[in-house]
């Protein structure tokens, strides 16, 4: 992998590459051919390059806020967690989105809302599972007693 294709992602380079073969004169079946791509991208990309040239190809900036935690610090954070919450003082293994939050708090000094504290889980592979909250009174035990029912059969009538 070359080094300008490390700068962009592989679909980023496709679009450069697509953009340098139509200043090249080729053709949008033989672009479509040799990038493995859709004609109606190509044929997009024609108009662009031909408004604008080949850099409105290029990635634009994202919108948006700046991360709080730099992806060195994600890769971190992954490694803590997979520890498990037992090595930071906690009774058990689970990772609750509350028990994420201070752990961040305390490595990274980064103060983060559970919500978003759920966003990077999921971004960096965990899957969220709701905790079920059973009342006080409640036991196993005490559904022996509930009847059981059965559906009668419904039979096909012709």
């Amino acid at each position: 992998m070359s080094t300008t294709q490390q700068k962009f992602s592989n679909l980023e380079y496709r679009r450069i590459q697509g953009g340098k073969l139509i200043e090249q004169g080729l053709r949008n079946r033989e672009i479509v051919e040799i990038l493995k791509c859709s004609l109606s991208a190509v044929k997009r990309w024609r108009k662009i390059v031909n408004k604008q040239g080949v850099e409105a190809l290029a990635p634009k900036p994202r919108p948006g806020r700046t991360p709080k935690l730099n992806e060195t610090q994600i890769m971190k954070l992954k490694r803590l967690l997979k520890k498990g919450a037992s090595e930071f003082g906690y009774t058990d293994m689970i990772w609750t989105s509350r028990r994420v939050k201070k752990l961040v708090q305390d490595q990274f000094n980064v103060n983060y809302s559970s919500r978003q504290v759920r966003r990077i889980l999921c971004k960096i592979g965990y899957s969220l599972k709701e905790s079920i909250k059973h009342s006080q009174n409640y036991s196993h035990l005490s559904m022996e007693h509930l009847p059981v029912y059965k559906l009668p059969h419904i039979k096909k009538t012709a």
